[in-house]
């Protein structure tokens, strides 16, 4: 008899013992809680990087203390959900990684705070959506170093200037009529650039160049005039070869090249090629334009496009009076 009740007070101590440990364990979480706030945002919006159209979700994203209230934390893990919550789209990770498939939704998250023991701190949960906020651009330009063309009968002609440099020289209209073509083309930095022609295609014909800024009017020659020359200069040369140089220093303006001849009614084919101190080309417009929305493959969520494009059309041929 003495034994049974001593069994049972052993029993009943070791359930004390058992209600004191939980007691305590209790607390300690609940300490540890304590020590855990979580407090998120009500909604947030997620942009995918332009790199690589991801984004790899932080609790920086999501908390509006970025964890401060939670101190003792080692890592955050994330779960993302559909918006009503009811179908799992990324399980439970420490890696929770969106990607374009995401884009133009909405979404819930949970995310927990853990200790350096994999133990769970404190949840939180609220919802976010998936934007491309990059702007989507357009590129209908491509740098050239070189130029092939032909001066040919029934271009377009116009009354050359004489070879004269502004603002050292006086510009005056000569009364030669002479076919002409016309590059346009941009430079994205400022230097000096080298333009080097290769007439040797036509024996026959003297080349003449001559170089604009913001506008050609063939009736008006001498207008927005950089500079010009000619094979030999001062003494034509036909089938010759020159170069100039030339400080263009206006990224994003619009310079033009006009390649004629001294002689009326000269043809021929001619070489250009481009070139700069820092190694940089002439930039004209490329037919093929590159339209990149980034990630968003969906045109239609894109919407009005303020576009700028940079540059040109590559070469056009007529005759004018210069």
């Amino acid at each position: 008899m003495k034994k049974f009740i001593f069994s049972i007070e052993r029993t009943k101590g070791l359930g004390r013992f058992v209600f004191l440990l939980s007691f305590v364990l209790m607390s300690l979480n609940l300490s540890l809680s304590a020590q855990c706030n979580l407090s998120t945002e009500d909604h947030v919006v997620i942009s995918l990087n332009e790199t690589d159209c991801e984004a790899t979700l932080t609790q920086e994203m999501f908390l509006t203390d970025d964890a401060l209230g939670c101190p003792s934390y080692s890592y955050f893990e994330f779960e993302v959900r559909s918006a009503s919550g009811s179908t799992v789209l990324i399980p439970r990770t420490e890696n929770a990684v969106l990607d374009a498939s995401y884009l133009n939704g909405s979404y819930m998250v949970t995310l927990w705070a853990m200790n350096s023991s994999g133990v769970t701190l404190n949840s939180a949960m609220t919802t976010f959506s998936v934007v491309d906020k990059v702007d989507p651009t357009i590129g209908c330009y491509k740098e050239n170093t070189e130029l092939s063309g032909t001066i040919e009968a029934g271009d377009s002609y116009f009354r050359t200037n004489s070879a004269t440099t502004p603002p050292t020289g006086n510009c005056q209209v000569t009364n030669h009529e002479v076919y002409y073509n016309v590059f346009r083309f941009t430079v994205k930095q400022s230097d000096y650039y080298t333009f080097t022609l290769d007439g040797s295609g036509a024996p026959s014909t003297t080349f003449f160049a001559a170089l604009y800024k913001d506008g050609f009017n063939p009736n008006d020659p001498c207008n927005n005039l950089i500079s010009d020359t000619y094979a030999g200069e001062p003494n034509p040369t036909n089938g010759g070869s020159f170069s100039f140089t030339e400080l263009l220093d206006d990224p994003g303006a619009k310079y033009i090249l006009v390649t004629t001849t001294v002689d009326d009614g000269d043809t021929g084919d001619y070489t250009w090629e481009f070139s700069s101190t820092s190694g940089n080309g002439l930039f004209v417009k490329d037919n093929d334009c590159e339209f990149n929305v980034r990630c968003n493959d969906d045109l239609s969520n894109i919407g009005v496009l303020d576009l700028t494009i940079v540059m040109v059309q590559q070469i056009s041929y007529g005759q004018m009076k210069l």
